[in-house]
């Protein structure tokens, strides 16, 4: 799980975000909810923990390397590991000087565009897991049958949210030597050396950008009492523009606005 992470003062001059002047983070092992208000930077602290955390490519989880990516260069020899192509990744973007205290489980950072909205939720509305946990979520354990047949985008999200259920818990296994050539098995042994680095004895972590816009409101309800039954397992980093985000009891908030988080915190009680 990621613990602490910190973003020190950086000099990006075309980027106006308060987040480039420093800031410091706390996280809790169940549900963190970040608010702010539009343009505050909520994307873009998940964007930087999901890199700090070997997501180097903007996929769901970190996975092998590519050696096109790994590469040095046509005309040098050799590949970078992890932590140099994060920190090349950092200087090419001309991100801030990051920080992270982080256990070294996996940490999969997703929104809507991530998830195939089509067969994927068909099998996982029939699975028994999802059915349990749909049980245990309020009002959307209620109206399951209805998505089935149904195509909305805010039905899709249910699809979405059922996903979340199924993303990866641990990294991937070795490459067999037999199915790939030389390149490949020398970036598969960064990978393994990279995360074999760290214990990985805390909870696997998921950040979620905006699952909820465009669901109703009892739905949106439903899925923060989802995200609060799977954060008995899962450390849930989320962000959200919901009046149920500021609603929540017994979680910890990343607040990007404090005065906007009092007014909002108002209007929702």
């Amino acid at each position: 799980m990621i613990h602490k992470f910190q973003i020190l003062k950086g000099h990006r001059g075309l980027f106006t975000n308060k987040l480039y002047k420093g800031r410091e983070f706390h996280f809790s092992d169940g549900l963190n909810i970040i608010t702010g208000r539009n343009g505050s930077g909520k994307t873009v602290l998940l964007n930087f923990m999901a890199l700090m955390t070997g997501n180097t490519d903007n996929s769901v989880s970190p996975h092998f390397i590519e050696p096109i990516r790994a590469s040095k260069g046509l005309f040098e020899k050799g590949y970078y590991t992890i932590p140099e192509l994060i920190q090349k990744k950092i200087e090419d973007l001309d991100y801030p000087p990051l920080k992270i205290e982080w256990d070294g489980a996996i940490v999969n950072k997703v929104n809507n565009s991530n998830f195939d909205k089509g067969n994927r939720f068909d099998k996982l509305m029939k699975g028994s897991v999802a059915q349990q946990m749909y049980n245990k979520s309020g009002e959307l354990g209620g109206v399951i049958s209805q998505f089935l047949s149904t195509n909305s985008a805010g039905e899709k999200l249910i699809g979405n949210i059922l996903s979340l259920m199924n993303l990866p818990r641990d990294y991937h296994g070795r490459l067999d030597k037999r199915s790939v050539n030389d390149a490949w098995l020398k970036c598969d042994e960064l990978f393994y050396e990279w995360h074999s680095s760290f214990e990985n004895k805390g909870k696997p972590t998921i950040l979620i950008d905006e699952f909820d816009k465009h669901l109703d409101l009892d739905n949106q309800q439903a899925y923060f009492e989802f995200l609060k039954e799977m954060a008995k397992t899962w450390q849930i980093i989320v962000v959200s523009h919901s009046i149920f985000a500021f609603k929540q009891k017994n979680v910890n908030y990343i607040n990007l606005n404090p005065k906007y988080f009092k007014t909002v915190s108002k209007i929702a009680l």
